[in-house]
């Protein structure tokens, strides 16, 4: 039967069929934001539509579709995570492939090239749950609470393997933007990370809070709830 999908290409909403099966149902749909698609099955296989000019929808090749279509090869995937041109899938067994443009290594395979237009496995990560991802910069998130990044560098840093941060763990969410991280562990402590600026490879942390609620960065502009209801907000204030 037919499963109507509405996606905003920027200017429109635009409709699609997608046709599925009692086997290929749908299990939760994501749109990058910059017209690629992804529809997660609960058979574990993946549909993509969209702009492929990067190889965004990994199939092979950089023609676009403007129908779903089953990435090949790409089974048991739990998750997919993507940024502009860059995709990931969190696997059911808690590996991570990528695809997508890799001009300065943003898709963490340990080297700067070509687009890659097929699902590659991310060596060095395991037993990940989640990974955000903001522009040429991304995080995995283990299920024992430790965080893995990469990142694109126009540089000589090598930053293009995933590296784990050694002096953070019990991670449980991290939200960024272009400039700043913010990370809450299980201890409900709220946690900045930044490059020291030298080189160094992301071990620039700094406490920020404890008994924190929750956070949200929206844009530049940044807050922190606590327990007892209290909201501490900082950032662009113009």
């Amino acid at each position: 039967h037919l499963i109507k999908v509405e996606v905003w290409d920027g200017t429109e909403v635009v409709q699609y069929s997608v046709n599925v099966n009692a086997t290929r149902r749908i299990k939760n749909i994501f749109n990058q934001g910059l017209y690629t698609s992804y529809a997660v099955m609960e058979d574990g296989t993946v549909k993509a539509w969209g702009l492929n000019s990067s190889g965004q929808l990994g199939s092979g090749d950089d023609d676009s579709g403007t129908y779903p279509n089953i990435i090949p090869e790409l089974l048991d995937v739990n998750k997919i995570v993507s940024s502009v041109d860059k995709t990931f899938a969190i696997m059911k067994d808690g590996t991570v492939k990528a695809w997508g443009s890799n001009s300065y290594g943003q898709l963490g395979l340990g080297y700067k090239g070509d687009c890659v237009y097929s699902p590659t496995k991310v060596e060095g990560l395991s037993n990940i749950i989640d990974i955000v991802t903001y522009g040429l910069r991304s995080y995995a998130i283990s299920n024992d609470g430790y965080l893995f990044y990469w990142e694109a560098t126009t540089d000589n840093r090598n930053c293009t393997n995933p590296t784990k941060v050694s002096s953070i763990s019990g991670v449980k969410e991290v939200q960024m933007n272009g400039a700043t991280t913010l990370i809450k562990c299980n201890d409900n402590r709220l946690y900045l990370l930044g490059d020291s600026g030298n080189g160094a490879l992301y071990n620039n942390i700094t406490s920020i809070g404890n008994d924190i609620k929750d956070f949200l960065i929206n844009g530049s502009c940044m807050y922190r709830i606590l327990g007892n209801g209290t909201v501490y907000a900082w950032g662009n204030n113009s």
